[in-house]
């Protein structure tokens, strides 16, 4: 059987060079928003919410993604990119966005 260009050069099946690729895009991500929240003195309780989201997100994110179940893995990807978002979002314009969450 033919391997692919990332199994040649890595070792590593295409499915996990993309996990990780996925996983620094979601912390790079994340440190940007997390970043804006602090700064902006975004409410602590609101702030714990969305990030614990986030992690629980990441931690479920590689079992879809070794099942091969691609609308679980986005749903799932989709969610983690939301709640990361919305730290941002939530503390850059709080009066539109924090009832949304109370």
């Amino acid at each position: 059987a033919e391997k692919r260009l990332s199994e040649e050069l890595l070792g590593a099946p295409d499915t996990l060079i993309y996990f990780h690729v996925h996983r620094w895009e979601s912390a790079i991500l994340a440190v940007c928003c997390f970043f804006v929240g602090i700064e902006e003195k975004l409410t602590p309780s609101l702030f714990s919410e969305l990030a614990a989201l986030l992690l629980v997100c990441r931690l479920v994110y590689p079992l879809p993604y070794a099942l091969d179940v691609d609308l679980a893995r986005t749903q799932v990807w989709l969610t983690g990119l939301y709640a990361t978002i919305m730290v941002a979002a939530c503390a850059l314009y709080p009066e539109t966005m924090q009832p949304l969450f109370a």
